[in-house]
């Protein structure tokens, strides 16, 4: 069996996560390497942030008090994200301001059993934030194993993409300039993608055009305080990824553990295709790949379908599951990463595909076990839940 499906209770937990405008996040808020899974009320009301605590058997439910930082998540305007912001190897969260007023970005850092709150000055990052038409992106852009923040203007009229890097007590603003870079990334139907497309443990921004008229990934590779902006070939792949249809997922497809680069795959919704195109990241170039995947490419093609791209054996590639937001499948497709190729295997999920059909169910990913492999949770937004089915990965044949 490539998965276990357990079905662990989580009490009031469950009926927390039909509350409306709840956020569902996933991370390792309190260090103990398993995911866990928290709750971020989006509409006012709560002082606190529930959080499903992941253990070798089951979750533990905490109710952490959040205080002000519950309150500003309910503000209008402001965007989550998850990173480890302070270095300390937890997850944590932080509040953006998209409509201006804000002068700092408020973060709850994950602890042990709580959440520290601290609204850290942000100044012209900030401001800049609530730009129309800028995007919102996390990353380690400076290698210091801390996220950061940068903005990208998708409407023009930048030359530059300001950074706020993470530091233990606050945030250092960066206006780094980006040039060609954004410009390019104010072109429509163009896509941007953050991943470590040189192999130097720091974030970079990849731009793909989803129109037409392109032949190149242009890239803007960090290097400590600035970016350095490529534009990688990528011939046929350029053309494959405006096919209508057509998802864009990142990861380490080809699992090279000297560099972990990050790669890019094309997952085509529509009928078609019999393989998975991926651009292999080079230190200086793209390779592109068209990998033969004739069952999972036909299976990705049905309607309803979420593509999830993790590493579900623990052998350092990256992996694709499809899972069927729709009634009649019982399997979990996984298309295996590896050196230029996927094996495809179609694993047995019985009542968690099931489970995974219905309204108002939210995926989520993460190693809930502690086992190094990646598994995949479903909550429920909708109510009529009182526990958080889990498929946890096993032993895959290769």
């Amino acid at each position: 069996m490539a998965f276990s499906i357990v079905n662990r209770p989580v009490g009031d937990f469950a009926g927390w996560a039909a509350t409306p405008d709840v956020q569902v996040v996933a991370g390792d808020f309190g260090g103990g390497v398993q995911t866990d899974i928290a709750l971020v009320n989006r509409a006012p009301g709560w002082s606190s942030i529930p959080v499903a605590v992941s253990g070798s058997s089951g979750f533990t439910i905490q109710n952490r008090p959040a205080g002000d930082f519950a309150a500003w998540a309910a503000t209008p305007g402001v965007e989550l994200v998850t990173g480890d912001f302070n270095g300390d190897s937890r997850s944590d969260l932080a509040l953006v301001n998209r409509l201006g007023g804000w002068t700092t970005i408020p973060e709850a850092l994950g602890d042990e059993d709580g959440f520290i709150i601290e609204n850290r000055p942000a100044g012209d990052f900030a401001a800049w934030a609530a730009t129309p038409g800028v995007e919102l992106v996390t990353g380690d852009f400076n290698g210091d194993f801390q996220t950061d923040l940068a903005l990208v203007n998708r409407a023009g009229g930048w030359t530059t993409i300001p950074v706020a890097l993470s530091r233990d007590d606050g945030f250092t603003i960066q206006n780094r300039p980006a040039g060609d870079f954004a410009a390019w990334a104010a072109t429509p139907g163009v896509e941007l993608l953050t991943g470590d497309f040189n192999g130097d443990f720091e974030s970079d921004l990849a731009l793909v055009n989803r129109l037409s008229g392109w032949t190149t990934i242009p890239l803007a590779l960090s290097d400590d305080d600035e970016f350095i902006i490529k534009n990688y070939p990528v011939g046929d792949f350029a053309a494959w990824a405006t096919t209508p249809g057509v998802e864009l997922v990142t990861g380490d497809f080809d699992g090279n553990s000297r560099t972990s680069r990050t790669d890019i795959a094309l997952v085509n919704h529509a009928p078609g295709w019999t393989s998975v195109p991926v651009a292999v990241a080079g230190f200086t170039e793209f390779t592109i790949e068209n990998r033969p995947a004739a069952d999972f490419a036909a299976w990705a093609a049905s309607p309803n379908v979420a593509v999830v791209a993790e590493d579900f054996n623990d052998d350092g590639a990256t992996d694709l599951a499809l899972v069927n937001r729709a009634p009649g499948w019982t399997t979990i497709p996984v298309a295996l990463g590896g050196e230029e190729r996927f094996t495809v295997q179609n694993a047995p999920a019985g009542d968690f595909a099931r489970w995974a059909a219905t309204p108002g169910v939210q995926l989520v990913s993460g190693d809930f076990n502690d086992d190094s492999k990646i598994d995949l949770g479903l909550v429920s937004n909708a109510g009529g839940w009182t526990s958080i089915p889990v498929a946890l990965s096993q032993e895959w044949l290769i």
